[in-house]
């Protein structure tokens, strides 16, 4: 109804990738970076499906942007799901280090690791 609610076309790339039909999403995606291009939500939806289509430098650089546009929120999901991936031991506080840039490194390369948490875990970390 609305082509250019750049949240919706968000939602709807995300959920293309949720159901394994990542390059389904990638013009949706696309389309919602250009209209918001420092949404960190979708930064991170591209980031997903650059990762699950072999892209890990283009998801490695689309992860990173969406923690320096999402802030710490971002980044304490990221460090919230990379412990629970055993890929990263460092503190959930937000707070960008060079252990956690290693982790989501280890973890773009594999079209099966995600840097999020489950979502019922890190409530705590991230409230």
């Amino acid at each position: 109804m609305e082509p250019n609610f750049a949240v919706a076309l968000n939602n709807r790339a995300w959920a293309y990738f949720r159901w394994g039909k990542a390059a389904t999403g990638l013009p949706d995606i696309e389309k919602s970076l250009k209209l918001d291009p420092f949404a960190a939500h979708s930064l991170d939806t591209r980031a997903h499906i650059r990762q699950a289509l072999g892209d890990p430098k283009g998801a490695l650089n689309d992860y990173t942007k969406a923690m320096f546009h999402g802030g710490m929120e971002m980044t304490k999901l990221y460090q919230c799901g990379l412990t629970e991936a055993r890929l990263y031991e460092g503190r959930i506080d937000g707070i960008w280090r060079r252990e956690l840039q290693d982790a989501l490194e280890k973890c773009v390369v594999s079209t099966t690791c995600d840097p999020l948490p489950a979502d019922e875990h890190c409530r705590p970390a991230t409230s």
